[in-house]
């Protein structure tokens, strides 16, 4: 292990590609001191694909991503997985739900069915490092992004304030 310098940029400009996988993680997601090798191993994967994340399945249903959570658009409504044991609880993913709130965007903690993809407007990623992250594409389906510019300028306000 080693540490380098990183500045993240004032608005992640990047339209990323995700690939996804079935879940074989533990059923302890929530506790990020326990063994992340799943998720090194599910992050490995979308690199070797030439993606930047992969997300994860668990039940038809989607719960998070290797290092980031996700988030999905659909009719003007934001949709995030429940904060539960199936997903570490980011602290970015914290924030966008407050953002949503002051935004007066509607949020539905609520899993979203992989097999649903296709009804979703928009989709991104958020954590840490990535920040707010535009999805382009999940597997082969194409998205759109909207309301994920909103969410991303009120963020930079945010970190310039705080």
């Amino acid at each position: 292990m080693y540490a380098i310098p990183y500045v993240p940029p004032a608005i992640n400009e990047q339209l990323v590609s995700v690939n996804s996988m079935n879940d074989f993680r533990w059923n302890r997601c929530d506790l990020k001191s326990t063994s992340l090798l799943g998720n090194v191993m599910a992050n490995e994967m979308a690199i070797s694909k030439g993606n930047y994340e992969t997300i994860f399945i668990r039940n038809n249903k989607i719960t998070e991503a290797s290092h980031c959570n996700i988030f999905f658009v659909k009719n003007e409504k934001v949709y995030t997985h429940p904060a539960n044991t199936s997903i570490l609880n980011g602290i970015t993913r914290i924030a966008v739900l407050n953002l949503c709130k002051e935004l007066n965007i509607e949020l539905i903690e609520e899993a979203i069915n992989y097999n649903d993809l296709e009804n979703i407007n928009e989709a991104f990623l958020t954590g840490t490092t990535t920040q707010i992250a535009r999805i382009k594409n999940i597997d082969t389906i194409n998205l759109k992004n909207s309301i994920v510019t909103r969410l991303q300028k009120a963020f930079v306000d945010l970190k310039n304030n705080t």
